[in-house]
């Protein structure tokens, strides 16, 4: 599952559509005994794929203002552990160069498990991309 950062909100992804399965009344108890069995195993294999993903759950932040200077950009993600991030796109007001973001290490700056705060020290604009 992912996340964009659109218009100040955090958008989740759209999420696979539910397995619908129908019982019919008066089916014979060997062919229940087989719906039942495909739907336990349809339910174990879905359990296992949640719990394999949880850790890829990735944020997008689009169109993060990075002020030159050593300005103080705050992300705030809320994936509750401390995140891997890379600038994804970058558009400089002065062509030229790449982007100037690093992470803020100072004990001023909030670095924790829902925030990521970085320092810019070139302008432009960024995507952002946190997992």
């Amino acid at each position: 599952m992912s996340s964009t950062f659109r218009d100040g909100k955090i958008v989740r992804d759209a999420a696979t559509p539910v397995r619908v399965e129908r019982f019919v009344v008066g089916t014979p108890p060997e062919q229940f005994a087989k719906q039942l069995n495909a739907l336990q195993e349809a339910t174990v294999e879905a359990t296992e794929a949640a719990r394999r993903n949880r850790g890829n759950t990735k944020v997008t932040f689009e169109d993060v203002a990075c002020p030159a200077g050593g300005a103080v950009v705050v992300l705030r993600h809320g994936l509750g552990r401390r995140a891997r991030w890379r600038v994804v796109d970058w558009t400089r007001t002065i062509p030229g160069g790449t982007h100037g973001l690093e992470r803020g290490i100072s004990t001023s700056n909030t670095n924790d498990e829902n925030t990521l705060t970085l320092l810019s020290f070139v302008q432009g604009t960024a995507t952002i991309e946190v997992e």
